[in-house]
C-alpha cells in the first residue's frame, strides 16, 4: 500500500500476501481512521478474494474522505485475531481559496474563488466540508479571537473551479478578512485558506448643510448626506451642543450630547426640527456614526457649524486640533466637516 494517499484522488489500491500454506477462506481486510490522535473509527472492510495468496483489493474513490493517520487490519474471520497491520497517511488534495487583496466596506459585493483537484466526492459523507469568511481579531490590537462572518457548506468538492458571492453588507467593518475551508471531522482545523483581504472605510460619507448658521432657523434645518452603496439599517447623526461655561473665548467647550437619529439608506437628508436648538449655544456639531453587525460604531464624520451668523475673527470657533502629537491652535470657518 502507499505511504501517503491523497484523499479523493481515485481508487486507493491495496496489496495483500498470504503464505501458501495457510487457507483463510473468510480473512478480510479492515481500514481504520486515527482521530484526534488517538481514537480510531472503522472506515470500511473488504473481503480478499478467495482461494489467492496474493493480489490486491481496491476501495472505491471517496471512501476515504479524511486527512488522518490510516490503519488497515488483516483479520482471519469475523470476531477473530488480527493477523497483521499496516498503515498509511492519508492527506487533504489540493484546495485554493482567492479573495481580492484589498475592498472598500459597503460598497459592492465580494467573490471567492474555490479551486478543487479533486476527483470524486466523498460517498460515505460521514463529514463535511464548509468555508468560513472570518475577520483576524487582532487588527484591533486586541486578543480576540477570529470573527466568523459566514459559512457557506461545500457539497461538491469535484468542480474545477467555484465562485461563491458573499453580499455586499457583509463586509461593514475595517480590518484583515479571509476564507479558511474546514472539515467538520475537526472544527478548528484548517484545510486550506486564502490569503488575507485587507477591507477599508469608504470615503463616500459625507455631511453638508447649507447655511452657516442655525439661527435665524424657519421651521428646521435640513442635512444633506450622502453614504457607501450598502449601508445597514443602524447609522445615525448625532446631534451635540457646544457651549462655554465662561464669556471668554479661550475658555474650552463643553459638549453636551441632544439627540441622535436613524439615516435612512434611501433617502439622503434627515431633518431637525428648530426647537432642538438653543439661541446661548456657542455651535453645534452633527456626527455621522456608523455600526457594523458585530456591534462596532465608527465615527465617520462631522460637521461643525456655528449657532449664529456672526462675522469677523472675533465670533469664529477656535477649535484645539491634535495634529502629530502635537496642539495646534486654528481658527476654523463657521461651517465645516472634518473626516
Amino acid at each position: 500500500m502507499p505511504l501517503v494517499y491523497v484523499a479523493f484522488s481515485g481508487d486507493l489500491i491495496l496489496n495483500f500476501t498470504i503464505p501458501s500454506n495457510i487457507s483463510l477462506p473468510n480473512a478480510f481486510l479492515k481500514i481504520l481512521a486515527t482521530i484526534d490522535n488517538h481514537n480510531q473509527k472503522e472506515i470500511t472492510t473488504l473481503g480478499l478474494p478467495l482461494g489467492q495468496s496474493f493480489g490486491s483489493v481496491s476501495v472505491r474513490c471517496g471512501i476515504v474522505e479524511i486527512s488522518a493517520v490510516h490503519v488497515v487490519q488483516l483479520h482471519s474471520y469475523a470476531g477473530g485475531p488480527i493477523l497483521t497491520s499496516s498503515s498509511f497517511e492519508v492527506e487533504w488534495p489540493s484546495f485554493t481559496l482567492k479573495l481580492p487583496a484589498n475592498h472598500v466596506a459597503q460598497t459592492q459585493a465580494v467573490t471567492l474563488t474555490f479551486l478543487s483537484t479533486a476527483k470524486c466526492n466523498p460517498l460515505l459523507k460521514r463529514y463535511s466540508f464548509h468555508i468560513e469568511l472570518v475577520k483576524d481579531g487582532r487588527d484591533n490590537h486586541s486578543d480576540a479571537q477570529q470573527t466568523v462572518f459566514d459559512v457557506t457548506p461545500i457539497s461538491n468538492i469535484v468542480s474545477l473551479r467555484q465562485d461563491i458571492r458573499y453580499p455586499c453588507n457583509i463586509f461593514d467593518t475595517t480590518g484583515n478578512f479571509k476564507a479558511i475551508l474546514r472539515n467538520n471531522v475537526n472544527a478548528t482545523g484548517i484545510v486550506s485558506q486564502s490569503d488575507p483581504m485587507l477591507v477599508t472605510w469608504s470615503n463616500a460619507y459625507s455631511m453638508e448643510i447649507y447655511s452657516s448658521s442655525i439661527f435665524p432657523c424657519i421651521g428646521h434645518i435640513t442635512l444633506v448626506y450622502t453614504n457607501p452603496e450598502c449601508i445597514g439599517r443602524n447609522d445615525k447623526i448625532r446631534l451635540y451642543m457646544l457651549t462655554r461655561e465662561s464669556g471668554s473665548i479661550a475658555a474650552p467647550y463643553q459638549r453636551k450630547y441632544m439627540l441622535e437619529k436613524n439615516v435612512d439608506p434611501d433617502r439622503t437628508n434627515i431633518f431637525f426640527d428648530c426647537s432642538l436648538f438653543q439661541s446661548r449655544a456657542s455651535a453645534y456639531v452633527f456626527e455621522y456614526v456608523s455600526f457594523s453587525s458585530t456591534g462596532m460604531i465608527k465615527k465617520q464624520r462631522e460637521l461643525y457649524i456655528s449657532t449664529h451668523p456672526d462675522s469677523g475673527k472675533a465670533c469664529a470657533i477656535t477649535w484645539a486640533v491634535l495634529i502629530g502629537g502635537a496642539l495646534a491652535i486654528s481658527t476654523l470657518p463657521k461651517t465645516l466637516s472634518i473626516s
